[in-house]
C-alpha cells in the first residue's frame, strides 16, 4: 500500500510539472506570436507605403542597398533632407529598439541575402530551408547569453509590395522570401511560474504524508484487531 501510494503521489507529481512545463512554453509561443505578429503589421504597413521617407542622421543613414532605386534620396521644397526607409530596414530599427527597452530579440532574415547583417544563424537557416507556403512556424528552447529562450521563426512570402525592392533576388510572388525571428527570454516566466511549482510539491508533499500517516493508522489498527483476536482464541 505504501508502495503504491507513494508511486501514486510520485506520477501526480511528474504530471502536475509536466503540464507547468508545457504552459510556461505556451505562455512564451504565445508572446513570441505577438511579438511577430507586431513586427509583421509594421512591415506590412510600410510595404503598403512603399517605405517611409525620414531625415537621415548617424541612426539611420541611406540605405546604401537601395541605391538603385531612384527616389531613395528627396529634398524638400523648404530644403529638408530626406531618405526612403524600406520595409526591412524599418523593421530592423524597431527590433533594434525592441531588443533595448524589453530584451526581445527580433531578426528579420533570408537565404538570398540583400544585406549582409542579415545573414541567419544556423537553427535559421535550418529552418528556412525547411520552409514552405504551408509553413506556419518554426521553435525550439535554448540558451542565448547563458539564460534560456525560446525562439520562434515565421516565414515571409514574397509579396507584391516587395518587389519594389527585392525584384532583383529573383524570388517570385508566394514562395519564401526569409524570416522574421524571435528570442523571447524565459527566465521571467520560469520567475512567475515558481510560486505555483511550490505550491504543487507543497501539495503532494502533504498529499504523501497524510496518505503514509492514514496507512499507517489502518495498519496499526489491523494489527491491533489481529492480536485480540489471537488472545481471544
Amino acid at each position: 500500500a505504501r508502495l503504491l501510494w507513494t508511486g501514486g503521489v510520485a506520477g501526480s507529481l511528474w504530471w502536475n510539472k509536466l503540464t507547468l512545463q508545457r504552459q510556461n512554453l505556451d505562455l512564451a509561443k504565445t508572446a513570441a506570436r505577438g511579438s511577430i505578429n507586431k513586427d509583421m503589421a509594421f512591415r506590412a504597413w510600410a510595404a503598403s507605403h512603399g517605405g517611409v521617407y525620414v531625415a537621415p542622421d548617424d541612426n539611420t543613414p541611406p540605405n546604401p542597398y537601395l541605391a538603385h532605386i531612384p527616389d531613395r534620396d528627396l529634398v524638400t521644397t523648404e530644403g529638408k533632407r530626406l531618405t526612403l526607409i524600406n520595409p526591412a530596414y524599418m523593421l530592423r530599427l524597431v527590433m533594434g529598439a525592441n531588443s533595448r527597452l524589453f530584451g526581445v530579440k527580433g531578426h528579420l532574415t533570408s537565404l538570398q541575402l540583400t544585406n549582409p547583417i542579415n545573414q541567419a544563424d544556423e537553427w535559421e537557416q535550418a529552418a528556412l530551408e525547411s520552409s514552405g507556403p504551408n509553413t506556419e512556424e518554426a521553435t525550439t528552447v535554448v540558451d542565448i547569453d547563458g539564460r534560456p529562450h525560446l525562439r520562434m521563426m515565421r516565414p515571409l512570402p514574397m509579396e507584391q509590395d516587395c518587389l519594389k525592392c527585392h525584384a532583383d533576388t529573383g524570388v517570385k510572388l508566394g514562395q519564401v522570401r526569409g524570416g522574421i525571428s524571435v528570442a523571447i527570454p524565459l527566465e521571467p516566466i520560469y520567475k512567475i511560474a515558481g510560486a505555483q511549482d511550490r505550491n504543487i510539491n507543497l501539495f503532494h508533499g502533504a498529499a504523501w504524508l497524510l496518505g503514509m500517516g492514514l496507512i499507517s493508522l489502518v495498519a496499526l489498527r489491523n494489527k491491533r484487531e489481529s492480536a485480540e483476536r489471537k488472545q481471544a482464541e
